[in-house]
């Protein structure tokens, strides 16, 4: 095996997909990298031991991301329905030491480090490098996550702010909330803002059309828009842009991030020419007379695929540094 204090196994785990890769905790590089469909494991156990046996050799350390809540010391329960505590990963064969992290606090952390390759920008001026910087992740989940400049380095501040109330803000909003909030007391912005949302308004829309429902997953629905032959998918991809805009000016706001807003996750990445069109950035910067301010703040979708595991090596090697 491989003790080097500067190697470690990295991971990052999702909804839909689990990545792995070996990092040099100095040099931030990933080596060995690997993805699979989360649904091919029943554990985050067996997904990892899987990893670990596919390579020649590996470090004892693991630093791994998940997409949901993290409790250091008892475990976590993600988005994929898997609960474990640490002593699970820490009784496999080889593993010394284990940091689990927020999925979205390790995209915080690798936001310095990202490079023009790692980026595509959405309008806005140049960031300031000494500002706050905050990260929002809208895939399977929606997650908030901020990089906050201290007077001894930068903070990584991560929680729930998917859990926020979803505020509707015209008829067709209203609607949206009526029919999610049959048989429950609350709706969050996740509800709205995630893929399940994506689908979920998709099939509502059809039905106010007078159309059966497809039950389209939201890649499916993705797909259908960018094909042309689904103008339903077309406009609720834009709806969902100016959503999603106007509840990323919120965040902006909240943590005044004149080091830029970055988007990640699942969706994104993949409707970059929808939010590009232009109504994405009019509902971020409409806020009154902070829009001057929110006009020049600088909005960037996050495409490297292994950015979560570089921001989890960040972690561990600030774990070793601090």
């Amino acid at each position: 095996m491989d003790m080097s204090d500067r190697k470690a196994v990295v991971g990052d785990i999702g909804a839909t997909h689990v990545r792995f890769a070996i990092t040099d905790i100095d040099e931030l590089s990933i080596d060995h990298y690997a993805v699979f469909r989360t649904d091919s494991f029943s554990s985050i156990k067996q997904a990892l031991v899987a990893y670990l046996r596919s390579v020649p050799t590996h470090p004892g350390q693991i630093g791994i991301a998940v997409s949901g809540l993290v409790e250091q010391g008892a475990g976590s329960k993600n988005n994929p329905g898997w609960s474990f505590g640490e002593e699970d990963i820490l009784a496999i064969e080889g593993v010394d030491s284990l940091l689990l992290l927020n999925g979205t606090a390790a995209l915080a952390n690798v936001l310095p480090f990202l490079g023009p390759h790692d980026i595509a920008q959405l309008g806005g001026k140049d960031p300031d490098r000494n500002a706050p910087k905050v990260v929002i992740g809208a895939g399977n989940s929606l997650g908030i996550g901020a990089l906050v400049p201290m007077a001894d380095g930068w903070k990584v501040m991560a929680g729930q702010g998917g859990h926020m109330a979803f505020l509707a803000a015209n008829q067709k909003e209203l609607d949206i909330l009526d029919r999610l909030m049959a048989g429950q007391e609350y709706v969050s912005a996740e509800m709205v803002l995630s893929a399940t949302g994506l689908a979920f308004v998709h099939a509502l829309e059809l039905e106010r059309a007078g159309r059966p429902a497809s039950g389209l997953t939201a890649d499916a629905v993705i797909d259908a828009a960018g094909s042309g032959d689904d103008p339903v998918a077309a406009a609720i991809l834009a709806d969902f842009a100016i959503r999603l805009g106007r509840f990323a000016g919120d965040i902006a706001l909240l943590f005044e991030a004149g080091g830029g807003l970055y988007l990640a996750g699942g969706i994104p990445p993949r409707i970059l020419d929808v939010l590009g069109k232009g109504g994405f950035r009019d509902a971020f910067e409409n806020k009154g007379r902070w829009s001057t301010y929110l006009a020049e703040l600088p909005v960037f979708v996050i495409k490297a695929q292994d950015a979560g595991l570089r921001g989890v090596a960040v972690a561990l090697s600030s774990r070793h540094t601090g």
